[in-house]
């Protein structure tokens, strides 16, 4: 008994100074004032000679691309002759945007070609940035079309659950068991 008692107990030792490194690391950044450079290579992750970001303007660069996310999805709404409310409403009660589109009497061609424009145009400011490369943008480019399409006319895949991002996005709380 003591044996196993001993072994368990420095398991536990070995485990906790494991985690305590671990943990330390947080601290550290949690020090940090915020402005400490990171770098990142053109594709986006941690690089030794790509550019060279400080914590506020990564955030800055967050809030533009929040910001153009939100005046596309406006565009759409206005196309729609909806407020961005009200179309998020439907779509969350289970619409697509192509059933959306034929509620308000518009052509579902028009709702493909305004969000393949929009995407197009992310795509070059990518490809203008040096995030992407002309072959990769063609690429991508090429695609729009039919992906756009299939979106608009299907709606979002349905994920399961650990699927998508991290906390994952929907239902949560009381009742989402019983929805998923």
């Amino acid at each position: 008994m003591n044996k196993i008692r001993n072994t368990i107990v420095t398991a536990a030792i070995a485990g906790g100074a494991i985690l305590g490194v671990a943990d330390l690391t947080g601290v550290v950044d949690a020090a940090t004032d915020g402005e400490s450079p990171v770098t990142f290579e053109a594709t986006g992750g941690p690089s030794n000679d790509g550019d060279t970001l400080t914590a506020d303007e990564r955030q800055d660069r967050r809030n533009e691309r929040r910001a153009v996310r939100q005046a596309d999805r406006q565009a759409v709404a206005d196309l729609l002759g909806l407020d961005v409310a009200e179309l998020h409403e439907q779509l969350h009660a289970g619409a697509t945007l192509a059933d959306v589109a034929a509620a308000q009497g518009v052509a579902t061609s028009d709702v493909v070609d305004l969000i393949v424009q929009q995407l197009t145009e992310r795509i070059d400011g990518a490809v203008e940035d040096g995030r992407i490369t002309a072959e990769e943008a063609a690429e991508k480019i090429a695609e729009l079309d039919e992906r756009v399409q299939t979106r608009v006319e299907e709606g979002r895949p349905e994920r399961g659950d650990g699927e998508g991002r991290r906390g994952g996005r929907g239902h949560h709380g009381a009742g989402a068991d019983a929805e998923g």
